[in-house]
């Protein structure tokens, strides 16, 4: 069995300091290449796109670099989001990080009411998004197996328990 001990900075070996803070300088400019990579892959995608006829670009993104087309449009939106500014050494990387693989830290803070009530709705907002797309599967399926009509079936009871046994609140702002 292996013991978790828990270890502040100061406890690291003096003779390790230097060799920790190379590597991290060397993470750190790994990373800020990085996301220089990401944002000119991205707008090297959007030129392969501009540049195809309607309905191939999917096709050239799975066959040329073997990707799924999500996985290049989140380049791209990448690329959108940062296509004003003059480098990418503008960009904050943390929050960089964080909106490419959506990664959130862990805070010490404790988060109020409104802040869980706002993530939560916005999670389902994700959620229902995703329900929706699955849903059009199904619907373009035709049919169910039982195993996902009982799936189906399971999801709708918990939905449908969850709005039954809370009541709303009108006196939470979320704007």
């Amino acid at each position: 069995m292996v013991t978790m001990v828990e270890t502040q900075v100061h406890d690291i070996p003096s003779e390790f300091e230097f060799s920790l803070e190379e590597s991290s300088a060397k993470i750190r400019r790994l990373s800020r290449n990085t996301i220089e990579n990401v944002v000119e892959i991205g707008r090297e995608l959007k030129w392969v796109k501009d540049h195809l006829e309607h309905g191939l670009w999917e096709k050239w993104v799975r066959e040329k670099l073997g990707w799924h087309p999500a996985t290049a449009w989140r380049f791209m939106q990448a690329a959108t989001r940062h296509e004003n500014l003059a480098s990418t050494q503008e960009l904050e990387e943390q929050a960089f990080i964080q909106e490419l693989w959506g990664n959130v830290p862990k805070t010490e803070q404790p988060k109020s009411q409104e802040d869980v009530l706002k993530w939560l709705e916005t999670e389902l907002d994700r959620l229902i998004q995703k329900a929706f797309h699955l849903l059009n599967q199904l619907d373009f399926c035709g049919h169910l197996t039982p195993t996902i009509a009982g799936k189906l079936r399971n999801l709708a009871e918990a939905i449908t328990n969850v709005v039954d046994n809370c009541e709303p609140k009108v006196n939470v702002n979320l704007n």
